[in-house]
């Protein structure tokens, strides 16, 4: 198995930190994966290029860099997490044998506990096998269940809602030509009005797939190609010379070594300084400054995910199409869908205020996100981010979108021909492998060995999740108005329903 570092927060929309990750706390078992632990988390308490340097080398060896993963990106890879993540107090240590453990730790920013696992390999020099960093419930709290007892989408829906803490749940699947729908819940945890079955919930990073949908209807129209480079389009952006011959598509799969936001340090930190009086000079302004930056990594050799590179994506959609993104987004994808329900934005606005609203937080930590009030991090995403993620609509319309994308796969023209929702669906992957990330779509397989396709998405306060099954039939989707902690719940709830129709299926 390869070795990887992955968060979860990599394919939901990320609000960038520059906060410190504190060592303190319980003792680290004195074993190889407790050593690692204790370390890992001091490197990223400094958070200096001598800490972050001096870590990889000791704990990293030769034969990784050269057949796993450069020195260099690892070293990104975790610049990167720590500037998603932001400041963790270790509370809870827990062993995993000798070469594991288990950290439960608090995100202040959060508002919220997450879990961080570390696996290392038996055999020596004990290079790590896995680092994963996860959002979850407080220590000694239950997590997800299996939900193989239910008989009803409605009472599955309750199960979860209640499982997961969020104050709002609302499910979706399609199979065999049918869509089935529930909601469960209250629009704000303060407030009784029920959630209804046509509320919005915002969706987050499933919106890049939006963006890569209007990329593939323009392409079909000939308007723009996705092969066409980044320095064709913007002749007169200054930028580096290494992102001059990335393609359009290449944006759309992560793979054009943008940094993955505008990005840590001195300009995340003064974005908000750049000319953002509307989301067009916005999304100008931040395309000039990421292409500016030192590139992530060599374009076109690997992925790396990136909001920004959406930004630049849709600028250079802007300039082809001669509109701006919302207008294009309408007319090309949200309109002719009949996606009555999609708006740009969070669901609850001062001139629509009966919505659900989201919720900073988990568990017992939950606080409302008022109208008008910004997601994590007090970012506008609607003046820079919105075509990497800041559309809601109500879960029947999220599920109609996910069965016009399923039949595209499934071998169906329809608005878009089935071999540009194919193309849209390809991994951009070497060596012939399913699994992956394609324009807007996560590209996985089941235990079984069926291939599916995924996105998950959150600014912070609400969670969405869309999974589709091709050879199944099957798409599912949820939403919540919760952030990132309700996606272990959320995944274990699409679980469970692919389960129970491929059970039916047999």
């Amino acid at each position: 198995m390869k070795t990887m570092i992955r968060c979860l927060l990599s394919f939901v929309l990320l609000l960038a930190s520059t906060s410190s990750l504190s060592a303190q706390g319980p003792a680290w078992p004195e074993t190889v994966g407790g050593r690692f632990g204790r370390e890992f988390f001091a490197a990223y308490a400094k958070q200096t290029d001598e800490a972050l340097e001096a870590f990889v080398d000791e704990h990293y060896s030769a034969e990784y860099f050269e057949t796993e993963k450069p020195r260099e990106e690892l070293i990104a890879d975790m610049r990167s997490i720590h500037s998603q993540v932001g400041a963790l107090e270790v509370r809870t240590v827990e062993t995993m044998g000798d070469y594991g453990v288990r950290a439960f730790v608090y995100a202040e920013r959060y508002g919220m506990w997450m879990k961080c696992e570390f696996e290392l390999k038996e055999e020596a020099p004990h290079d790590p096998d896995t680092i994963a960093i996860r959002p979850t419930r407080a220590p000694g709290g239950s997590g997800p269940s299996a939900y193989d007892n239910w008989e009803t989408l409605s009472e599955l829906t309750e199960l979860v809602r209640a499982d997961l803490g969020a104050p709002a749940l609302a499910v979706a699947v399609v199979h065999g030509g049918e869509l089935s729908k529930a909601v469960s819940g209250v629009r704000r945890m303060d407030g009784k009005q029920a959630v209804k079955v046509d509320d919005r919930f915002h969706i987050g990073s499933v919106g890049k797939s939006f963006t890569a949908t209007l990329v593939g209807r323009l392409v079909e129209l000939d308007v723009l190609r996705f092969d066409v480079t980044v320095g064709e389009v913007l002749e007169d952006v200054d930028m580096r010379d290494e992102y001059r011959d990335v393609t359009l598509e290449e944006l759309l799969q992560h793979r054009g070594g943008i940094q993955p936001m505008p990005s840590g340090g001195e300009f995340a930190d003064g974005y908000s300084d750049l000319p953002m009086k509307s989301p067009v000079e916005g999304r100008e302004a931040v395309t000039h400054a990421v292409l500016a930056e030192e590139p992530a990594f060599p374009p076109h050799t690997g992925m790396k995910y990136s909001n920004a590179g959406y930004v630049v994506a849709a600028v250079m959609v802007e300039r082809l199409a001669d509109g701006t993104w919302e207008e294009l987004l309408r007319e090309h994808v949200l309109a002719p869908l009949e996606l009555s329900t999609a708006e740009i934005g969070w669901p609850a606005t001062a001139d629509r205020p009966d919505q659900p609203l989201g919720h900073f937080g988990g568990g017992d930590n939950l606080r409302v996100q008022e109208v008008g009030e910004p997601g994590l991090g007090g970012i506008d995403l609607g003046l820079f981010l919105a075509p990497a993620g800041d559309l809601c609509m109500s879960i029947e319309d999220l599920a109609r979108y996910a069965r016009f994308h399923m039949e595209g796969l499934q071998g169906l023209d329809g608005y878009l021909r089935s071999d540009t929702i194919r193309h849209l669906h390809e991994p951009a992957t070497e060596g012939g492998q399913i699994s992956g990330y394609a324009c807007g779509w996560g590209c996985k397989l089941t235990p079984d060995g069926e291939p599916y396709q995924w996105h998950n998405g959150s600014g912070g306060t609400f969670f969405a999740l869309v999974t589709i099954y091709p050879e199944s039939d099957l798409a599912v989707v949820s939403a919540s108005n919760v952030g990132l902690v309700a996606n272990d719940y959320q995944e274990a709830l699409h679980a469970a329903l692919f389960a129970r129709y491929e059970a039916a299926n047999k």
